[in-house]
């Protein structure tokens, strides 16, 4: 029966199998050079005499010991020729020309081996050889099943609200992730449960499923394609019945383990979307099913511009069976040939019904209509966008050294190389503004601030185009009164940043500053509906906030409906209003329904480079990571010390193994001794006081004797979180509080550290610091009393 696919692997013996696969081959690029050729030379004909020999592969001797490096001068058991003989090509090839050809070589005998497995299905044996043969291309069919289904949820669902439309969407996206991870029945499997099926088209797709989605999940030389991208309707009818049946029995059985209300979504609407789908996919006219289906609103009843949504370009695809799943687009502006993409999160989450992941969030509703982007009555609406806010990183501890970053930097010369984390569908290495930059660069977009000064007449362009923008906003937004938007743009005390294309403008923010309050306010942001999808919206903003940074404005605020929090999240905005109430009320204008949100603005960031800062920042962290890991996975000689007398080691001694990340356990840092003293808190104490007090009367410990005055060092507690002095560590040690060398070491540090932070190198202060320090590691090591902290 057809299943979720858990890429296991061919055997299927659990889920480690890939692990197994990928640890093996990490193995072999690890072999010998010589073993490597050998290997690679046991699929290699006989080149002796000019191809006269009939030897189809190497094969060693019997004699020959298999662990040890083979030479080139070793014989063929088959033809007697020396390995020279079988390698010409291969011999002289680079290191990774060669581990590739390995790993191409293990994958084929990876898949022989499951052609001889007496427990694999016949039927899929017998594909496993179609592997070795010539076959046709993807896709097989359009239009493509992601091309279906987007149709079909344009087709039925355009005209619903805004909520119910999403859900629907979101619904889709969950069936394509499905049929992605589908484990299709085997030929004869499926003429037994559905034999009124054409069995011979289902056997031929059955055969390109396993060679283009399914071998390659474990077989890394085959490139793996997504199955909605290269199937189409042949291959859903054949499978739809089952694949629902047995869709909606799972997600019964795993319903307890769902949210609320994603078992509400899945168990009483997704039956309805497959209903309707079902009615669809065997209707041989349903325009679904068409390859030049319209989705504009001449074709659909899609709401008005002022309830439509903003459509930027998605993060990139992720996950496992991300690969070949890029689409071809036509025109960025238009939505003809768009396909829903599914997300890419594991199957755990999606029986738990979560199609809000940070994988489903990555791709944009496909829903045709103007971009509107809105802080007053706004309805611009980032799709797939959460709301909520998003965990902030932990700090990771330590940094490399500068001048190995600044190394990395240097290397980074080619903006192709540079991956960014926001890739977008027309190119997996640009962001969301690319586009919109690249127009700019080439002169075809400009960037216009425009104001109604009273004090300086504008010139007759600037109010053509003023005009030009309140049109954008009149028509982007037919709720608001043409009297009220009209008002504002002219309004001598508002700015406008208006995007042109010539004479025309195709978007536009207008906002008020507020100098002496700090704060700007966002009053309409829109962009024309014939140049959505092109990163105007984000470009607007950037360059919005470096307008504000000029001008000493360090916040921005607006309110934003329903529809809006999305767009203004993606640009920075959250609800976390840090500006003080009394700054802006009387100010602006209080919206009832809306929601008040800000963006902090760093002075010290350009926002028009920030997405190329933000590549380059990536492209450095993956030099990082390739350096350490070069570091750790080096091979280093055994342990020669045992066989010299030695009977016991400390683990921290063993070659590399802190290159690993290894830090002692509290009780490996501590000797038997301080153990045992640790367990007598009376002679602990006895033995800390002795070093206290020496420390105490040492001629460089005045600065510490007591707490640290405000008076003295003025802002000394917003510099320093944590004060600590003698006078406090002489007090805890009378109470009792020292239960352990760590906390009195940690205590006496942090009084060091701390004058060191807020002092200059050059100070007398910061020189008693390094003094008294130093003295006291030596009376604690001199007592037996040190710890090397972690």
């Amino acid at each position: 029966m057809a299943s979720l696919i858990n890429h296991k692997g061919p055997s299927r013996r659990g889920g480690s199998t890939l692990q197994k696969i990928a640890q093996k081959k990490e193995q072999l690029k690890l072999y010998p050079r010589m073993k490597k050729i050998e290997r690679i030379a046991t699929h290699q004909i006989c080149q002796e005499g000019n191809g006269q020999c009939q030897c189809q592969a190497w094969r060693p001797s019997s004699s020959s010991n298999t662990d040890a490096v083979p030479k080139f001068t070793d014989v063929c058991k088959t033809c007697q020729h020396q390995l020279e003989a079988h390698t010409r090509e291969v011999k002289d090839l680079a290191e990774e020309q060669l581990d590739r050809i390995l790993l191409l070589v293990y994958d084929m005998d990876n898949i022989l081996l499951q052609m001889k497995n007496e427990k694999e299905d016949q039927d899929l044996k017998r594909t496993y050889g179609i592997l070795f043969q010539s076959w046709a291309r993807p896709p097989f069919e359009r239009p493509s099943i992601a091309k279906a289904i987007t149709n079909f949820v344009m087709y039925k669902f355009g005209s619903l609200q805004q909520s119910e439309w999403q859900m629907m969407y979101d619904l889709a996206k969950m069936f394509l992730y499905c049929f992605n991870h589908w484990k299709l029945e085997t030929p004869s499997v499926h003429t037994r449960s559905t034999p009124s099926d054409d069995q011979k088209a289902y056997k031929d797709n059955y055969v390109r499923w396993v060679c283009f989605c399914h071998v390659p999940v474990f077989c890394e030389s085959l490139h793996k394609h997504d199955a909605t991208l290269i199937f189409g309707r042949s291959l859903l009818c054949s499978v739809f019945v089952v694949m629902r049946r047995q869709l909606m029995e799972r997600f019964t059985a795993e319903q307890e383990k769902m949210l609320p209300e994603k078992r509400s979504m899945v168990i009483t609407h997704f039956p309805r979307f497959l209903g309707q789908l079902e009615t669809e996919l065997f209707n041989a006219g349903s325009p679904i099913w068409k390859e030049d289906f319209n989705q504009t609103p001449e074709a659909l009843s899609i709401p008005s511009p002022a309830c439509s949504t903003i459509i930027s370009t998605p993060s990139p695809l992720g996950g496992p069976g991300s690969a070949g799943t890029k689409m071809d687009y036509g025109a960025p502006n238009s939505f003809k040939t768009r396909e829903i993409t599914p997300p890419f999160t594991s199957p755990q989450l999606m029986l738990d019904g979560s199609t809000d992941s940070p994988s489903a969030a990555m791709f944009p509703s496909p829903r045709s209509g103007a971009i509107v982007m809105r802080a007053t009555h706004t309805s611009a609406h980032m799709a797939g966008t959460t709301e909520g806010p998003v965990a902030k990183k932990p700090k990771i501890d330590g940094r490399d050294a500068i001048d190995v970053a600044s190394e990395i930097v240097a290397t980074i010369t080619e903006p192709s190389l540079m991956v960014g984390p926001e890739a977008g569908f027309f190119n997996d290495q640009v962001s969301r503004d690319h586009m919109a930059k690249t127009e700019e660069k080439k002169g075809v977009l400009q960037v216009q601030i425009l104001h109604n000064s009273l004090r300086e007449k504008p010139s007759d362009q600037h109010l053509m185009w003023m005009l030009g923008l309140k049109c954008v906003f009149s028509y982007q937004l037919p709720r608001m009164p043409k009297e009220y938007i009209t008002r504002l743009v002219f309004d001598s005390k508002h700015h406008s940043l208006a995007l042109t294309k010539g004479n025309t403008v195709v978007g536009g923010i207008c906002f008020r500053m507020f100098p002496t309050q700090n704060f700007a306010e966002i009053v309409f942001c829109a962009v024309a509906s014939n140049e959505q999808v092109k990163g105007y919206g984000t470009h607007m903003m950037n360059n919005l906030k470096d307008y504000c940074i000029r001008h000493h404005i360090t916040h921005l605020l607006t309110y934003a409906d329903a529809f809006a929090i999305g767009y203004f999240k993606k640009q920075g905005f959250c609800k976390d209003i840090k500006v003080p109430r009394s700054v802006y009320v009387g100010y602006i204008k209080d919206y009832e329904g809306a929601t008040l949100m800000e963006c902090e603005l760093n002075p010290k960031i350009p926002y028009r480079e920030f997405s190329s800062i933000m590549k380059k920042q990536k492209m450095v962290i993956h030099q990082l990571i390739d350096k350490k890991q070069s570091e750790i996975r080096k091979v280093h000689p055994g342990l020669t010390c045992f066989g010299e007398g030695v009977r016991r080691i400390e683990v921290k001694d063993i070659p590399g193994i802190l290159e690993t990340g290894w830090k002692p356990t509290d009780n490996e840092l501590r000797s038997p001794s301080q153990i045992e003293l640790e367990k007598d808190l009376e002679k602990l104490n006895s033995a800390l006081r002795q070093v206290l007090n020496q420390v105490k009367e040492h001629q460089s410990s005045w600065p510490f004797q007591e707490p640290v005055s405000e008076s003295h060092a003025p802002e000394y507690g917003v510099i320093i979180r944590i004060p600590m002095d003698l006078q406090t560590v002489t007090e805890r040690l009378k109470s009792g509080y020292y239960s352990c060398l760590k906390l009195f070491i940690a205590d006496m540090k942090r009084i060091f550290a701390n004058c060191k932070t807020y002092n200059e190198k050059n100070t007398d202060y910061h020189r008693c610091a390094v003094t008294l320090e130093r003295f006291f590691i030596t009376k604690m090591k001199d007592a037996g009393l040190w710890i090397e902290l972690n």
